[in-house]
Formats: C-alpha cells, sequence, structure tokens
C-alpha cells in the first residue's frame, strides 16, 4: 500500500526538513508552498484562499493511506 504525504509550508525551513524525513522514509511526499514552488513535488499555494486548498486535497485525496501535515505557520504579520 502507497503512503502518501502533504506538507503545507514545504518550502519553509520547517517543513524542508520534514519533507527529508518521510521521503527518507519512503513516503510519497507532495509538499505546498506559497513561494519557490516547484511542480510536481511541491505546489504553489495560497493557505488563506479556500478554493485553492480545496483543489490541492481533491488532487490528492486518491493516497490509499493520507496525512496532512501543516508546517506552514502564521506570523504576527498575517494579522496585521
Amino acid at each position: 500500500m502507497s503512503k502518501k504525504v502533504l506538507i503545507t509550508g514545504a518550502t519553509g525551513l520547517l517543513g524542508r526538513q520534514v519533507v527529508k524525513v518521510f521521503e527518507r522514509a519512503g513516503w510519497e511526499v507532495v509538499g505546498t508552498g506559497l513561494t519557490r514552488a516547484a511542480p510536481p513535488s511541491v505546489l504553489k499555494l495560497d493557505l488563506g484562499s479556500a478554493v485553492e486548498v480545496l483543489k490541492i486535497l481533491e488532487d490528492v485525496k486518491y493516497a490509499h493511506s493520507f496525512v496532512a501535515l501543516p508546517t506552514a505557520l502564521l506570523t504576527d504579520e498575517d494579522h496585521r
């Protein structure tokens, strides 16, 4: 059975490390990032857009085993 993980914030400091851990463990990794996206392994995603989030979830839901790890974090700047 294939294991797949969706990691938001995969282009950030924490996200890049989380991606490496899952890849080393044999998981199929789909990452998302607002910047530095590099399809097909890292898809551009604005977490503030419900439409974009739903599309990404729809695109990866075919996986037999699926985990979503939110490593993208809001900062104080996001609330201004």
